[in-house]
């Protein structure tokens, strides 16, 4: 079986606090990645995801999505970091060309493979971003702040600044949201 086949068991904390949004109806955003192609999700069916809408409504909302990916990918933060460090290390082991996925397998030590990690956990924040950018939403709710990572994170006040000023997303905590919402 590949990789990238294999069902893993959900970790039973996140279980639980998707299974807690799911009861308030909150539904999970199709990123970048998935865009057309999304999944049950273990056991969780068809709802899991916002439903796609019209073609058309698919159609924009992956072209806001692919915009904002790319321009993240160019500020270096998102996947860009992630495919960068890859596309390095290959280099550096004299593979340049191989697929920078690979490349990203090859840490030398326990420190480029934290931040191999950091980079994969970048990618990942990147691509929350840009899943809520495409599908018009105005806040997105987070206490990561990027305290450890600085400004190679999405998260970063200066990128905040600029997804703010750029694609007019807000970023909120938990309580600032929930303060939004009882208004």
């Amino acid at each position: 079986m590949e990789p990238w086949n294999r069902t893993k068991p959900i970790n039973p904390i996140f279980l639980s606090r998707i299974q807690a949004a799911l009861s308030l109806g909150m539904r999970a955003l199709v990123g970048p990645r998935r865009l057309g192609d999304t999944l049950s999700v273990q056991g969780f069916g068809d709802s899991f995801y916002v439903p796609n809408g019209t073609p058309e409504e698919l159609i924009a909302r992956a072209a806001r999505t692919n915009a904002l990916d790319q321009d993240l990918w160019h500020r270096g933060i998102g996947r860009g970091r992630a495919v960068n460090l890859g596309k390095a290390w290959s280099e550096r082991d004299g593979n340049a060309g191989e697929w920078w996925a690979k490349g990203l397998g090859r840490y030398i030590n326990s420190v480029e493979r934290e931040e191999a990690h950091k980079a994969i956990n970048e990618w990942a924040d990147g691509d929350a971003v840009a899943g809520h950018v495409g599908y018009g939403n105005d806040l997105f709710c987070t206490h990561d702040f990027a305290k450890d990572a600085g400004e190679t994170s999405v998260f970063h006040c200066s990128n905040r600044d600029w997804l703010t000023t750029a694609y007019g997303l807000k970023f909120v905590t938990l309580p600032e949201l929930a303060e939004q919402i009882a208004m």
